[in-house]
Order: C-alpha cells, then sequence, then structure tokens
C-alpha cells in the first residue's frame, strides 16, 4: 500500500514542478519549494505518515493549479512533526475567525471551542475513514434570542 502512496506523492510532485513556474508571487514560489522539500523528507515507510504526507501533497497541488497558495501554506512551515492535515486547517481557521479561540489540540475524536465573549464557535469531528465535519458559528452579539417562537418551538408542541 506504501507503494501506492509513493507514486502518487511522485506524481503529484511532478505535477507541482511543472505548474510552480507560472506562480505570480515570488514568496509563494519559495513557499511551494520548501514545502514539497519538507514534505519529501516524511519517510513513507510507515502507512500513516504516507498517508498524511499525501494529503498535504494533495492540497498544495490544488493551490499551485489555482495559481495562489491559502492558508497553512502560507506560513512557514511547522516544527519537526507536522499535524495531520485536518488539524493543521483547523488550527489555521480558527486562527483566522478569531484571536481569542484557543488552540486546539489534536483531532480526537472532536473540537469544540467558543470564544469568551461567545460570538464564535467551531467544531471539528472526524468522520471515520471519510474525513472531517467542520461547523462554524458566528453571532452578532453572542446570545440567542428564543424569545420570539417559544410557543411554536418543537419543544412547546410537544408539550401541549
Amino acid at each position: 500500500m506504501t507503494r501506492v502512496y509513493k507514486e502518487e506523492f511522485r506524481n503529484s510532485l511532478v505535477e507541482i514542478a511543472s505548474h510552480v513556474v507560472h506562480i505570480a508571487s515570488p514568496h509563494d514560489r519559495v513557499r511551494i519549494v520548501e514545502w514539497c522539500r519538507r514534505l519529501a523528507g516524511i519517510s513513507s515507510d510507515n502507512i500513516n505518515d504516507a498517508k498524511k504526507r499525501n494529503d498535504y501533497i494533495q492540497l498544495l497541488k490544488i493551490m499551485v493549479r489555482g495559481g495562489q497558495l491559502r492558508g497553512i501554506f502560507r506560513r512557514s512551515l511547522p516544527g519537526e512533526k507536522i499535524p495531520p492535515l485536518g488539524e493543521a486547517i483547523g488550527i489555521n481557521l480558527i486562527e483566522e475567525v478569531s484571536k481569542d479561540l484557543p488552540r486546539p489540540g489534536p483531532i480526537a475524536p472532536v473540537i469544540s471551542k467558543k470564544t469568551l465573549d461567545g460570538t464564535a464557535y467551531i467544531a471539528i469531528n472526524k468522520i471515520h475513514d471519510k474525513g472531517l465535519l467542520c461547523y462554524m458559528a458566528v453571532t452578532p452579539d453572542g446570545t440567542i434570542d428564543d424569545s420570539e417562537d417559544d410557543d411554536n418551538s418543537p419543544i412547546a408542541v410537544a408539550k401541549k
């Protein structure tokens, strides 16, 4: 199975190399090369590491095709250990939404965070063998007004 991941990774690198010359920003081109080198340095002997590496390279390939880097690839490379892609995207999303949200840890099985003032909420849930489900809600004042439709709510109707 790791052979399949190695082949997929190699093909993605070839495609990225052919498209990187069309990236307008020299800063983005340098980041692409840095990310490719870093990802190529991850061992593919372990199937989990190979899958994690391929998740990153596939997203990078999509962005290179689009001509612009976004999100996690705009930042400097993470430390020695690269987190799973879903976790990295979740952290990046939370940091873009609000600096007040606490930084999540590893995804296991659910991340559920809200700002101290209650204006933003994010939940990330791992769906076994399918990926991630991300939910985000934002309110202007951090409160939910339930007073308007109390008589028509499903709970109120069921009690009648």
